[in-house]
């Protein structure tokens, strides 16, 4: 899967990520990993990377998998798309319930 540059500012915006975790997801998107990967490709600590990863699993935006003894980390496509357009519409709207009352 790649990823635009620009769903960096809808991940920023939209979901209310921290820089790192869309530092992970961007690099996620270039394929499955797993933390000691993304902790060498992303030059972080493995239990701060593993934090991270933690979070983005529990909003569905990474899911897990065994290869073996490992576990790799992928972008959730289906989850990342249809939440990002659910999210992006509640804020329009919400932007523009704004400006209306200016």
């Amino acid at each position: 899967m790649e990823c635009s540059p620009d769903l960096e500012e809808l991940l920023r915006v939209v979901f209310k990520l921290k820089s790192r975790e869309v530092d992970v997801l961007m690099t996620l998107c270039g394929g499955e990993m797993t933390v000691e990967e993304l902790s060498d490709l992303l030059d972080l600590d493995r239990s701060t990377t593993q934090n991270y990863v933690s979070a983005l699993r529990k909003t569905g935006l990474l899911e897990r998998s065994k290869e073996g003894r490992r576990h790799v980390y992928s972008v959730n496509s289906e989850t990342l798309r249809s939440e990002a357009f659910e999210k992006l519409e509640a804020w329009t709207q919400n932007k523009r319930e704004s400006i209306r009352e200016i």
